[in-house]
């Protein structure tokens, strides 16, 4: 079985969201900032929103394909993506509210320790790596 690996398109986004989301079902992270009931369905819109918003229109989003089947995606971020806009932030907050509930303060939280602790020279950065289990 040959694996190719090539940019993503926006009729990935769904295959994309879904693999994420079974990849990081278990990250503690995602643990702590995304409740636990139907945590798998919420992660999966989450990502989708993300991927649509974020990352599809501003960085490199690439898939690994082997038999016609998207076995990993690979997420990056290009220098000051991380300098959303008001606008962009406004058009997920429905998702987020929807997805993480009461647990929105914990998810500002935990973007607001990764966005200090990162490098502040412009750097290229690898938001999201995962593969089929």
């Amino acid at each position: 079985m040959a694996t190719t690996i090539r940019p993503a398109g926006d009729d990935d986004i769904d295959t994309m969201a879904r693999l994420l989301a079974r990849a990081f079902r278990s990250d503690p992270v995602m643990q702590h900032i995304v409740p636990t009931a139907g945590r798998v369905d919420r992660m999966r819109r989450y990502y989708t929103t993300d991927l649509r918003l974020n990352h599809m229109p501003a960085g490199v989003v690439d898939v690994a394909v082997a038999d016609d089947t998207i076995v990993g995606v690979a997420v990056w971020d290009p220098p000051q993506s991380g300098d959303r806009s008001i606008r962009q932030s406004l058009r997920a907050l429905p998702t987020l509210v929807s997805v993480l509930g009461l647990r929105l303060p914990a998810a500002i939280e935990a973007r607001r320790r990764f966005d200090e602790a990162h490098p502040r020279e412009p750097h290229w950065y690898m938001c999201l790596l995962a593969t089929v289990p």
